[in-house]
């Protein structure tokens, strides 16, 4: 499996927003800018699949970008999603492209499927967990395997039930690191530390970071801690 992190920061960071390409052809969330980060880097035609963790905006902004663009490449997608969202999903691109909407949502080649259940993509099985993110509600993360390695995506995510029991049966868990103590919404680097200690042999990789929780990060020793820049790659 190989994973890019395709952006690690959160709203309040300079680094590109939580994004991540699995495969160079699945990715989980298309926030603002991320569209013009993969045409940049020559990734932007291998999607293929989109997995949405939930919709606050620094996660779906660049919709109506791929979808556009989907569209008038007349190149399949398949996005998948809780379907209590594909309605607003329809009311931001008709904002943003009105004369568009009916073209791309009706003349396309963009499948909206249900995120329930497993979905097998080459040798990929991937399959959603329900997370704790304040008032958002439903939030997921996936749970992502290939052969014999299991990788989790926390999305935006206090430290729950979910987040704990994956992280017991997970090689890697790429979670949500966006306070410096974790709260109702979101982790914090207290949250980490937890991790860490819990999971001796669970590599741990924050992302969603803002720049006070990257700084007290970057200051931890633990061998199981990895802390990846955009762009960069993890390979299992």
């Amino acid at each position: 499996m190989k994973i890019k992190m395709v952006g690690t920061g959160s709203m309040i960071s300079k680094r590109n927003p939580a994004s991540y390409m699995i495969n160079d052809k699945v990715m989980i969330d298309m926030p603002n800018g991320v569209v013009k980060i993969l045409k940049n880097a020559n990734l932007f035609d291998n999607v293929e699949y989109l997995f949405i963790t939930h919709i606050h905006g620094d996660h779906i902004f660049d919709l109506p970008f791929l979808f556009l663009e989907r569209y008038k490449s007349n190149r399949e997608l398949t996005v998948i999603l809780s379907r209590r969202w594909l309605r607003k999903i329809k009311k931001l691109v008709k904002l943003a492209f009105p004369r568009e909407f009916y073209n791309i949502f009706y003349r396309s080649k963009i499948k909206f499927i249900s995120n329930k259940g497993c979905h097998i993509i080459d040798d990929l099985h991937i399959e959603r967990i329900k997370v704790d993110h304040g008032a958002m509600k439903p939030s997921f993360g996936y749970i992502v395997k290939e052969k014999d390695k299991t990788v989790t995506f926390t999305g935006d995510s206090a430290l729950c039930s979910s987040v704990l029991e994956s992280a017991k049966i997970s090689d890697y868990l790429i979670c949500d690191c966006t306070l410096s103590k974790g709260n109702h919404k979101h982790m914090g680097v207290d949250n980490i530390k937890y991790l860490l200690e819990e999971n001796p042999t669970l590599k741990v990789v924050p992302s969603h970071t803002s720049i006070n929780s990257k700084n007290s990060l970057l200051e931890l020793k633990y061998d199981n801690l990895i802390i990846k820049e955009d762009m960069e790659e993890i390979i299992l």
